[in-house]
């Protein structure tokens, strides 16, 4: 097994997830220098990294595998027929060297999630014994053994895990003639199962069909285990037993995590573990026969031949019921099965026994001899095998097993031991106390009684015990009140405001006195207190802070030389323009940046400038007459643009080319401004549909023809139709068999001889609608035009955060991504912006990535602000690069710059300008790295701040700060969910992952996991099939609940608005639950017909298979109309190849899209669309990559700009690429690459040609899962990974189905097997505890802090109020 060091490179370290490369700001790696230092020309340019390494590590391993693979399957077949066990663990032994691979990583999200993983109960008692705290001496502690065991669980209760403690009987077996661990197995099962909160199970054998069952019914996220061999006995069926479980874990898609090497930070958990392996199932399926026929044989049952009598044993004290019952029946059983007893030891034995009863905790403070004699080791290893057995028979029901942890502590037994060789022991001696010697001598005469032996208490022989070995210390001296252990060492004192604030009268108390030498160095200090260092003592350079030590994207030079004031000019403009065409890509062409004016300057010119003219009357009516006239030009373009697609579409209906006049009302309905015009036009536009669909029987026309008629009848407010309208509209609703339509919107019936039977698409508009336009559903977000902004109409909860931001308050929003939250802060921006010049909003982004893009994208917006000289109105500041970070007002930064220029003495000024924080991804203080920076930013700011997240398992903990709670649940738009497997794509119901586990664990149905329209449909339908007569089944027909409805609304804000599809879906959920606690059955039925036809893989497919489907995976949603799409996959080396691969494939022409010959319409859109690019110059191409010559299709082009394109490809050759390179031949292709291991400019690249629409599939790792503007219909996850959970799934398919982009999502689910499908789908998110991470740095830096604030001539009360305040 390969244990790779943190930090160190592994198979699995090198495809870790990108987003934690990006996390951690301190790293100095180059591929990390953001967008501003590549434009600023200050870093050289780098060679391209083409993926040959990554791909021929991938190769390699593979190799390597696959020859490992076939060396133990030639070992195996040579030793096959006669196997000895030492053969078979050196196969096992072998196999997981070099199958085996650990991992380090971060496994917080896993812990606290919810999900229950599993405990090895006799792995874990290996790993405490293992603790360099643990003594084996005289039989160990068990008190302390448990201790141990429970000071590891606590690591995992503190994150808020939930887990299970299973133990194995094979263990038990193992650990034959270790009666020490057989006792101490025993006390940790028994204190388990009574004494703590968890759930304890035990089976056989890792191979037992009811530890299987276990795993497919709770699907365990992985086991805790022990992966040091060197912990564990020597003896060959003890490792044979640790290898056995370690494969069978491996192999049978359980994660096995090393209990070795935890390092629990504040917000991480990290951990080696070792990922699940589908090749050590073959493996191993070729050993098992093999390894059940070793341990059969080898094995043997520990204890058998003790002969157990059945003792009439009589304890009147309930309380000490289990000690006395232990050791009445160890002692019978001895003397029952021995032959060469020693009395003195027993009486030794029962002397401690009833001693340890009575003696606390803190009075067991003793120090044993050094070694045990070898006769006294046997007889303790004998007394614990049978207080072993005793422990088994004892009925928990009859006693109190809560001192099963304290039932043996070998230094006790010791020191008795000791002390009574050293001491009369006589029966009149002073040492016994009458109740000791009392008890003592009652369970003495019981044991005679019960033994038949000749046992009296006294005398005992004491000269056979005598301990070899002195004790280090007298035990008169390991008294408990020694002064010296008080004895505090002085301390100096320090004059600081933050320290005088905590510790009061403390520092002054009399018990804290100088000594000499503190006197001495204290006059030292007071002679020196004016020394301030701000230069290095051995260079006379000035001291400089973070802030300072990181480059400016564009270097300022003082200097005269034209030339390199030339540059430095040139390098200032190509940074903006990059920053203004990136910023543009993702606003939009036609987005205008706000035009923003200062309130002071309004203030100044009103109070210099001249009072402005109220308008006339007749200026008034002049600019009405205007718009009028405007209005009625507009009318009559609108009817000349009517009646020459009248003239067209005559000719058309000639011909019966219905499909090309579809095409012209489209494009007419754009030109058209006129609601009497528009109505026209819609009126041919459902004639035109009716016929298609009538002609072609191709639903596609029919929902248009519905969505149409829905149009028409909803405007017919507003502009009112004529009667023949209406009877056209009637016949075309009663021909799709919609007649209750026709009559709730009260239109005239048209003749029954009139129906057209063969367009028949009943059985009523109810179910059409839920069926087949889900998408389409109307959504009441409560929007309303607000006069606070331009350019989208906010919803409810976005007014509501708009409040927050005027009362300057601060605000905690959880709303799903895409749901428009980052839009929401930028109103924030804006009034910050407007208020003064001097005001500072400070905007957090959880990594580098997003920091760029938001970068790009306020500087797009908020661009024409005129600010003051050398002033900007943002600025960007990471670990790595800054520009304009002091000079700005609005800082784009990531935490940990944040948190150092708040601790800093020096930006103390600035800080005071701060005046609104806007923390967005908050959840990423929820176990990623960098989380701490994230618990103390609200702790160091006191000005509002506006957190945003998509997801948490504790949206309501706000802590005590005045936070104002922001919530919206429901997304926008719905995700479809498939899995590709054997080259075909299934739909997948969600309900088909919520079982009873699930629902056992979530207490119901996660309210995470909703349904689309049809999907709700689809459940009923089957609900009903299951229990036909459920008179609530028959309230929650959707005929009968939407009785009163026309058209159905999707969601709605408005607490009336009761009939929606999103309440319909919670009622049939409800009573899902409801059946599935007291109708176990039917809730049964209705899980096993939801999976019914839906092939989920049982288990992920290996890197080969999912090799090979990549490419049927693309050419499949490319014909279904579901590109573009993102395809995310953790392992890097995978993503390059299949990159390749695919781009392979589409050069060579191995993936062919027909085309239809083209009509004339057709051909002249698509003369049109190209009509863009001829404007290019033709000298472009000859220094160009090509980038638009694909003829793949899977590429389209979108609205693009010759000047974009020519930035692109500058920006790639500046990176060494020709148009030869694999990663712009794929670019051709319409395929893109997206990970940390490219460059920025790479990556920008990418992004940007994917909102051109020039990509259409981007194949990424977890780079564009947080927060990346990457608008796409389908998200794909190929393979697995364990940094995939639930929450980083629904960061990912939140890419999908943008709002305000398409109104459906797709996620494909490929490779990954059916448990992990579950877990993603179904799973809790993570849960945030807060608190406050302190370090001795962060405490030093908040006393130079207030040190520096309020010793510099700052001595205000407000100043240094709020400098203790941080």
């Amino acid at each position: 097994m390969h244990r790779q060091a943190p930090g160190t490179s592994s198979d699995y370290k090198e495809t870790s997830p990108d987003e934690n490369e990006e996390n951690r700001f301190d790293s100095s790696d180059s591929e990390d220098v953001g967008e501003s230092g590549d434009e600023s020309g200050l870093s050289e340019n780098r060679e391209a990294n083409e993926g040959g390494v990554e791909i021929e590590s991938y190769e390699e391993e593979q190799k390597k595998e696959q020859e490992a693979m076939d060396e133990l399957e030639d070992e195996y077949r040579k030793v096959k027929s006669n196997i000895s066990p030492p053969q078979l663990l050196n196969l096992l032994s072998k196999a997981m060297d070099k199958l085996v691979t650990l991992t380090y990583a971060d496994i917080s999200n896993s812990v606290s999630n919810g999900t229950p993983f599993l405990v090895d109960g006799d792995m874990l008692l290996v790993h405490a014994m293992a603790d360099e705290n643990w003594s084996s001496h005289f039989g160990g502690q068990m008190l302390h053994l448990i201790y141990l065991c429970e000071r590891i669980m606590q690591i995992f209760v503190q994150k808020g895990g939930t887990f299970q403690i299973v133990f194995f009987k094979s263990w038990y077996d193992a650990w034959d003639g270790r009666h020490d661990l057989l006792l101490a197995r025993t006390v940790l099962l028994l204190h388990f199962k009574h004494n703590s909160p968890y759930e304890v199970y035990e089976f056989d054998t890792v191979w037992d069909p009811l530890f299987k069952h276990h795993l497919a019914k709770f699907r365990p996220a992985f086991i805790l285990v022990d992966l040091h061999i060197d912990h564990y006995p020597g003896d060959p069926l003890v490792k044979l037993t640790y290898y056995t479980e370690i494969l069978f874990a491996t192999s049978t898609s359980l994660m096995c995590v090393d209990l070795n090497e935890l390092t629990l930070a504040v917000s991480t958990l990290h951990a080696f573990f070792v990922m699940p392996n589908p090749v050590l199932k073959g493996i191993l399926s070729k050993f098992s026969g093999d390894i059940v026929t070793v341990l059969n044989t080898t094995a043997n049952k520990p204890l058998q031949n003790v002969h157990i009598g059945s003792p009439n044993i009589h304890i009147e004290n309930t309380a000490t019921y289990l000690h006395m019952f232990v050791t009445v029946y160890a002692a019978y059983s001895y003397f029952s099965n021995e032959k060469n007893v020693s009395y003195d030891y027993m009486k030794i034995f029962l002397l401690y026994s009833v001693i340890i009863q009575r003696l606390p905790l803190k009075y067991r403070g003793s120090v044993p001899p050094q070694e045990p004699r070898p006769d006294l080791e046997e007889f303790i290893s004998k007394v614990q095998g049978y207080m072993t057995l005793a422990l088994q028979q004892v009925n928990s029901e009859d006693c109190d097993m809560s001192q099963v942890a304290d039932i043996w502590h070998g230094n006790l037994f010791a020191y008795i031991l000791y002390l009574l060789s050293s001491r009369d022991t006589d029966e009149q001696s002073d040492i016994w106390r009458d109740d000791t010697r009392l008890s003592y001598e009652r369970l003495v005469t019981q044991i005679g009684d019960l033994s038949g032996r000749q046992l009296k208490p006294f005398p005992v022989h004491w000269e056979a015990v005598v301990c070899p070995g002195p004790l280090e210390k007298d035990p008169e001296c390991l008294s408990l009140n020694r002064e010296d252990v008080f004895n505090l060492k002085p301390l100096l004192p320090i004059n600081c405001n933050l320290i005088e604030s905590f510790s009061g009268d403390l520092m002054s108390n009399s018990v804290l006195m100088l000594s000499e030498e503190a006197a001495i160095l204290e006059g030292f200090i007071t002679r020196n207190s004016e020394f301030d260092e701000i230069r290095h003592y051995h260079s006379r350079r000035a001291l400089t802070d973070d802030l300072q030590r990181t480059k400016e994207t564009i270097s300022l030079i003082k200097s005269k030389d034209p030339f390199l004031i030339k540059k430095q000019q040139r390098l200032q403009s190509k940074y903006i323009r990059f920053l203004n065409v990136y910023g543009m890509n993702m606003e939009g062409k036609l987005s205008i940046p706000k035009s923003i004016i200062c309130t002071e300057q309004i203030s100044k010119q009103k109070l210099t400038g001249k009072k402005q003219k109220k308008q006339s009357k007749n200026a008034l009516k002049y600019i009405q007459q205007n718009e009028l006239k405007n209005q009625a030009k507009y009318e009559e373009i609108d009817n000349i643009h009517l009646e020459v697609f009248l003239k067209n579409y005559k000719v058309l209906k000639s011909k019966h080319n219905y499909e090309l006049a579809l095409k012209e009302v489209e494009i007419l309905l754009k030109k058209l401004n006129g609601k009497h015009s528009r109505q026209k036009a819609f009126i041919k536009k459902a004639e035109i549909c009716y016929k298609l669909g009538r002609d072609k029987r191709e639903l596609v026309y029919v929902k248009q023809l519905f969505l149409t008629v829905k149009h028409l009848l909803q405007s017919c407010i507003e502009t009112a139709l004529s009667e023949s309208d209406k009877k056209h509209i009637a016949s075309w609703l009663r021909d799709l068999g919609f007649e209750e339509m026709v009559e709730r919107c009260k239109l005239p019936l048209p003749p029954k001889n009139t129906l057209n039977p063969g367009f028949y698409v009943g059985p009523s508009h109810v179910r059409f609608q839920m069926a087949h336009l889900g998408p389409e559903l109307d959504r009441n977000t409560g929007g309303v035009p607000d006069v606070r902004v331009t350019g989208f109409t906010p919803d409810t909860w976005q007014r509501d955060l708009f409040d927050v931001v005027d009362k300057k308050q601060s605000a905690l929003v959880v709303a799903p991504t895409s749901s428009g939250k980052t839009y929401a802060s930028y109103y924030c921006m804006e009034q910050v912006l407007r208020e003064s010049n001097d005001g500072i909003v400070v905007y957090v982004s959880p990594t580098k990535a997003l920091v760029n893009q938001v970068h790009a994208t306020l500087y797009a917006r908020f661009k024409n602000k005129s600010m003051p000289a050398g002033m900007s109105a943002v600025g960007v500041f990471t670990r790595e690069y800054r520009h304009k970070a002091l000079e700005c007002q609005i800082l784009v930064t990531v935490p940990q710059c944040l948190e150092l220029l708040l601790l800093s003495p020096r930006q103390h000024s600035w800080v005071s300008r701060l005046r609104y924080v806007i923390l967005d991804e908050i959840h990423c203080l929820a176990g990623q790295s960098g989380g701490i920076s994230w618990e103390r930013l609200p702790s160091l700011d006191s000005m509002p701040i506006h957190c945003s997240f998509c997801h948490s398992g504790n949206s309501r903990s706000t802590g005590s700060y005045h936070v104002e709670l922001v919530e919206y649940y429901n997304r926008h738009s719905d995700l479809t969910k498939y899995v590709y497997s054997g080259g075909k794509l299934k739909h997948v119901h969600p309900y088909a992952f919520v079982d009873d586990t699930v629902i056992k664990q979530n207490n119901g149905i996660p309210s995470h996991v909703s349904l689309s329209p049809s999907e709700t449909l689809e459940l009923y339908d089957i609900m009903r099939s299951v229990s036909e007569d459920d008179q609530t089944l028959d309230a929650l027909n959707p005929d009968t609940f939407f009785n009163s409805s026309i058209f159905l609304i999707r969601d709605s804000v408005k607490e009336k608005e009761t009939k929606t599809v999103r309440k319909y879906e919670a009622k049939l959920r409800t009573l899902l639950e409801i059946w599935s606690q007291e109708q176990p059955q039917k809730f049964s039925k209705v899980h096993r017909q939801l999976n019914c036809g839906v092939n989920v893989p049982s288990e992920n497919d290996s890197r080969e298979a999912l090799f090979s489907q990549c490419v049927g995976l693309i050419k499949t949603l490319h014909q279904q109309d579901m590109l573009p799409a993102l395809i995310f996959s953790y392992d890097r080396s995978f993503v390059e190849k299949m990159f390749i691969k695919i781009t392979e494939f589409c050069e060579e022409g191995d993936i062919k899209v027909e085309k239809e010959k083209l009509t004339k319409f057709e051909k002249r859109m698509e003369k049109k669309k190209l009509e863009e690019l001829e404007n290019i110059p033709k000298d472009f191409h000859r220094n160009s990559l090509g980038l638009l010559d694909g003829q793949s299709g899977f590429r389209s082009i979108g609205v693009v700009d010759k000047d974009d394109i020519k930035l692109i490809e500058s920006r790639l050759i500046s990176e060494n690429y020709t148009s030869t390179s694999p990663l712009v031949r794929g670019f051709r292709q319409g395929l893109g690459l997206h990970h940390g291991g490219r460059s920025a400019k790479v990556k920008s690249s990418v992004e940007m040609m994917f909102r051109l629409r020039i990509l259409n599939v981007v194949i990424a790792t977890g780079t564009l899962a947080l927060g990346i503007h990457m608008p796409c219909r389908t998200v794909v996850l190929a393979g697995d990974s364990p940094y995939i959970n639930a929450l980083e799934f629904h960061q990912m398919s939140g890419r999908a189905g943008r709002r305000g982009f398409d109104k459906e999502g797709h996620v494909v689910f490929m490779g990954l097997g059916r448990r992990k499908v579950q877990t993603l789908l179904t799973d809790k998110f993570p849960v945030m505890v807060g608190n406050f991470p302190l370090s001795v740095g962060t405490v030093l830096r908040l006393l130079l802090l207030v040190s520096r604030i309020t010793s510099h001539g700052e001595q205000n009360e407000a100043t240094t109020r709020d400098a203790l305040s941080r």
